[in-house]
């Protein structure tokens, strides 16, 4: 506790205080999400969608080209499909969009 006092461990602490106050201030003013399918009130309804497979060599030639991982190259993809869904609270996806199994 008597750290605390010290000038130089006190200016570092206020400094650190200052930042968080700041973030939680920003975080405070984003906008609410917009509407979208995926904020709807829970069911406890599951769902299940499968795809064809997909070929692991070429996940990997392509996690490869640009230098990341294989579970980069998935993740992106299922958040891409994620992020093409309509916004609109009534509409649903045309087509299922799911994670896709390797071989």
């Amino acid at each position: 506790m008597h750290k605390l006092f010290h000038p130089e461990t006190a200016a570092a602490v206020a400094l650190q205080a200052r930042g968080m106050v700041g973030e939680f201030a920003r975080v405070v003013a984003l906008p609410d999400d917009p509407v979208s399918p995926l904020r709807a009130p829970l069911s406890g309804e599951k769902r299940v969608s499968w795809s064809e497979p997909l070929d692991l060599q070429e996940v990997r030639t392509v996690s490869r080209a640009l230098g990341c991982t294989v579970n980069d190259v998935l993740m992106s993809t299922v958040a891409g499909a994620l992020g093409a869904l309509p916004a609109r609270k009534d509409s649903r996806p045309r087509t299922s969009c799911c994670a896709r199994r390797c071989r």
